[in-house]
């Protein structure tokens, strides 16, 4: 398995229970548009990532949460 592009994003998604689809419907985009943006394949645009921060992570420093590898 591959590793997570984002794993902050993914690991802290998991731990609260946010599932990609309720991210998917607050951002407006397709669950297949959030899966290739979670794997790296398309970036995150700034509103998108400042939106999954301020709704669903506030506690998580805005840059850790987005650190990739």
């Amino acid at each position: 398995m591959n590793k997570p592009y984002y794993p902050t994003l993914e690991a802290k998604a998991s731990e609260k229970g946010i599932t990609k689809k309720s991210i998917a419907e607050t951002l407006k985009v397709t669950q297949k548009t959030l899966s290739c943006k979670f794997s790296g394949k398309y970036d995150f645009g700034l509103r998108e990532a400042k939106k999954i921060h301020d709704v669903f992570f506030p506690d998580i420093p805005f840059l850790e949460l987005f650190r990739h590898e």
